[in-house]
């Protein structure tokens, strides 16, 4: 059977680096703690590239269906780092609240760069990207997330950066197209002495927040119909006022003392100093 997509991957790697990392996890009554954090020192260098073409069959395939097939495509990446890096993450459950935080600490030099093209039957494209840096720098996230009856009701999350040293970035974008005409994109930012960065966002889920309300009444309702039935048994296991049973009350009273009489007797015949 032939293959819809005939693909070449090759991936390289030289590595001169010292590990270490610790990870944990304690569970309560009622909430979850764990703990994982990693630190690396030393030299990294690794590329990896691929390519891929269509086959005959794929190409029938996509015309047949209407869409535009892709006749090939190639990405490839590399990476160096030299220095230290150390990343943790911690987290905390309960049943309201979930709370992840993570932080990431570099200080050496590193350059990133990756590329993509694509060939379709109607054009060409591809993306370039790169991006290196020499310092010091301090990366963190944290995230609570409220919930009821285990949905997530309000996420929001909050990031922040600091960075001191000297880099860049740059990403170049161009496309031919038969239909789409002819397209290019650039950027390019750099960076020198101290940066900082601060984010925020928030998601509120109304459907969550919707069965959470829903099963909130239906939890109300059962708690009290509970509370009914148990004041109902109470009442119907309680002792009347009548005649009949205070004598029967009496009776039970005057065969206890009998008995603790009887047993007080028989202690004292063989002995026991100690009394019922």
């Amino acid at each position: 059977m032939e293959s819809n997509v005939e693909k070449l991957e090759a991936a390289a790697k030289l590595c001169g680096l010292a590990q270490i990392g610790y990870s944990t996890e304690v569970e309560f009554k009622y909430a979850k703690l764990s703990l994982d954090t990693k630190a690396l020192a030393g030299a990294l260098a690794q590329a990896s590239a691929s390519a891929s073409r269509a086959s005959r069959e794929n190409i029938v395939n996509s015309l047949a269906t209407g869409e535009v097939p892709e006749l090939a495509s190639v990405e490839a990446s590399m990476e160096c780092f030299v220095g230290f890096k150390a990343e943790a993450e911690v987290s905390l459950s309960t049943a309201l609240l979930d709370v992840n935080a993570s932080g990431t600490t570099f200080a050496g030099a590193e350059v990133n760069a990756s590329l993509s093209g694509q060939i379709t039957a109607t054009g060409i494209k591809g993306e370039l990207s790169a991006a290196a840096f020499v310092g010091a720098k301090a990366e963190g996230t944290i995230t609570t997330t409220w919930k009821m009856f285990g949905l997530p009701l309000v996420t929001q999350t909050a990031e922040g950066s600091l960075s001191v040293g000297i880099g860049g970035e740059l990403s170049v974008s161009a496309g031919a197209d038969v239909f789409e005409g002819f397209s290019v994109g650039f950027s390019a930012s750099a960076t020198m002495g101290v940066g900082t960065g601060v984010g925020s966002e928030a998601a509120i889920n109304h459907y969550n927040m919707a069965l959470a309300a829903s099963r909130g009444a239906e939890e109300l309702i059962s708690f009290g119909h509970n509370l009914k039935v148990k004041r109902a048994g109470y009442v119907r296991l309680d002792w009347g006022n009548s005649s009949e049973d205070r004598a029967l009350l009496n009776r039970l009273v005057a065969d206890l003392s009998l008995r603790k009489d009887s047993l007080e007797v028989q202690r004292r015949a063989l002995g026991y100093r100690a009394e019922f």
